[in-house]
């Protein structure tokens, strides 16, 4: 029986970034983590799902602020102080099962946001070519974009609204189909992820 030699695994690193003004978004509890906050200053705009209290803990030119908001029923609200930074976010009533979205937006209410980055993630990236990878283009409105395939191994933290380079490269790349679960024999447990990216073009919108 001839062997055949290890298929090569992980030959890329991939860096993952993501625009958001999340600072927040889970279930209410009595201590929530803050996941991070733009470099200029920002109100904060909260969508609650039901009743509960949130205390807001920050500074703000150089001073300590801190806000509580209540809600008695879902909706949304805005501070009415300016952060520069959130460092705790707490509450003492809340409703089990309530979750809470909270952003860093301006004095009417727009986003302001900020780039999460993580990596490197092991990969593996090629290029598809030939003349499915013509119709896959068109198919997706793309035209004449070459499209890539990427194998990523499972923590990496991935989202329809990411961006990212491969191997410290200065390209801008993104995904264009859903992510699918790879599993490798003989136990067919999920290990990796795999999708369909493409080239960012200069200018085009996050």
């Amino acid at each position: 029986m001839p062997s055949y030699p290890k298929r090569l695994r992980y030959t890329h690193r991939m860096y993952v970034r993501r625009h958001t003004n999340e600072i927040f978004s889970g279930l209410v509890s009595a201590s929530m983590e803050v996941a991070g906050s733009p470099s200029t200053s920002f109100k904060v705009g909260l969508q609650a799902s039901g009743i509960c209290r949130i205390k807001l803990v920050g500074t703000y030119d150089g001073s300590d602020v801190v806000e509580r908001i209540s809600f008695g029923e879902s909706g949304i609200q805005y501070s009415e102080n300016f952060f520069d930074t959130i460092t705790t976010i707490t509450s003492n009533y809340f409703v089990p099962e309530t979750t809470i979205t909270i952003s860093s937006v301006d004095s009417v209410g727009m986003p302001v946001s900020w780039t999460q980055t993580s990596g490197p993630f092991r990969c593996e990236f090629g290029q598809h070519s030939g003349m499915q990878a013509q119709i896959d283009a068109s198919a997706l409105g793309l035209g004449s974009k070459t499209i890539h395939y990427v194998r990523v191994e499972r923590p990496a933290n991935l989202s329809k609204d990411m961006e990212f380079t491969i191997n410290n490269g200065t390209q801008i790349y993104v995904p264009i189909s859903d992510f699918e679960n790879i599993s490798i024999p003989p136990d067919y447990v999920a290990s990796e992820w795999a999708f369909r990216a493409t080239a960012k073009t200069p200018g085009e919108p996050v």
